[in-house]
């Protein structure tokens, strides 16, 4: 299937041309990460410790909050086509960062969930899905590259937004530190998306050509109805869900869990280095992952990540001693991203 970008040009000519485009979408996935993934620890931590609810009913919010998001993430193609890309990052990044001063406001626990809807609608408008559908407008050859370095910006997030948020609530409270920050992540991103992300429109496909095998030999869908009926789609989405809902328990208590042993400081020193390893995870990977057994790839990254898990578990009271774990954990994240091009490449075959 021929895309936008695709015939009569290099690779490295396509990234040369398009780089723009990676770096906008890099910036919205550290907003988006940083208060729609990593915040959720902080989040839950300073409510609990301001309102004295319990753990269950914050993370309750964040449940909801990845339901509906999920949900969400259906339209988001239909989003993109009629009102492009632009209009969806933008979109995606005012109500993330409008439902997380909500959030961070809250003085009843009912308030937990509209901002958390609000989130929910801004996370699937500035998160993998449109990310990756953004740039498959414009690479094609080099779309496991440009995904991977686009989607460090989620590993980024982990040791700006977060660390930056632990250190400011603490100095001047959770809605004071969420408002100044998501100013600042406005006014930096908005910007950078208009001049970075242009109204270029993937070429209309034919409904043959949407069908055709692809260059490998495997079947093109014509639409989500015939995803949906593929057992390669189910094979590649039930064990990534299981894996993200892991890693997502993890991360939303894991402010929580540091915070009694390390400290504010030392809790945002271990966020940044888990983000940090993640990204040279996703880095390395994202260089030679186009070439690689991506099932085989996977399932490595999911060992790793329960191995980091048993690490924590085992050395509970000693945070200090298994400094691997949260950022095993998190590199594990980070190549689990690294595979999103693989859902329309070897990871469905199979």
């Amino acid at each position: 299937m021929t895309r936008h970008g695709s015939t009569g040009s290099a690779p490295r000519t396509e990234f040369r041309q398009h780089w723009p485009v990676v770096l906008a979408c890099f910036a919205t996935a550290i907003f988006a990460w940083g208060f729609g993934f990593y915040g959720q620890s902080v989040y839950l931590a300073e409510l609990q410790r301001a309102h004295g609810w319990s753990s269950s009913l914050i993370s309750s919010a964040t449940t909801a909050f990845y339901l509906m998001g999920a949900l969400l993430l259906t339209r988001v193609h239909a989003v993109l086509e009629r009102l492009g890309p632009r209009i969806l990052l933008i979109g995606g990044v005012l109500l993330m960062g409008g439902g997380a001063i909500l959030l961070s406001r809250s003085q009843q626990p009912w308030q937990l969930y509209p901002a958390a809807a609000i989130m929910a609608l801004g996370w699937a408008c500035s998160s993998s899905t449109a990310i990756t559908t953004v740039l498959a407008i414009w690479f094609d050859r080099q779309r496991g590259l440009a995904i991977s370095l686009a989607l460090n910006g989620a590993s980024a997030a982990g040791f700006t937004v977060a660390p930056a948020l632990v250190a400011l609530s603490s100095r001047s409270g959770l809605p004071q530190a969420a408002l100044e920050i998501v100013l600042v992540g406005w006014a930096v991103l908005i910007p950078l998306i208009l001049l970075g992300v242009r109204r270029g429109r993937r070429p209309a496909v034919t409904a043959q050509a949407a069908t055709a095998p692809v260059a490998d030999g495997r079947p093109g869908y014509a639409d989500a109805r015939e995803v949906l009926r593929s057992r390669h789609f189910w094979s590649v989405a039930i064990p990534f869900s299981l894996v993200l809902a892991a890693q997502v328990g993890f991360l939303v208590h894991f402010v929580a869990f540091m915070l009694p042993r390390l400290g504010a400081g030392g809790t945002a020193t271990a966020v940044s280095i888990a983000a940090g390893s993640a990204m040279l995870g996703r880095l390395a990977l994202g260089l030679v992952i186009d070439r690689l057994h991506q099932r085989r790839v996977s399932a490595l990254s999911f060992a790793s990540q329960a191995a980091a898990l048993g690490l924590m578990l085992a050395l509970p009271h000693r945070p200090e001693a298994s400094p691997a774990a949260p950022s095993a954990s998190s590199s594990a994240s980070a190549r689990r991203s690294v595979s999103s091009p693989s859902h329309s490449r070897p990871l469905c075959s199979a």
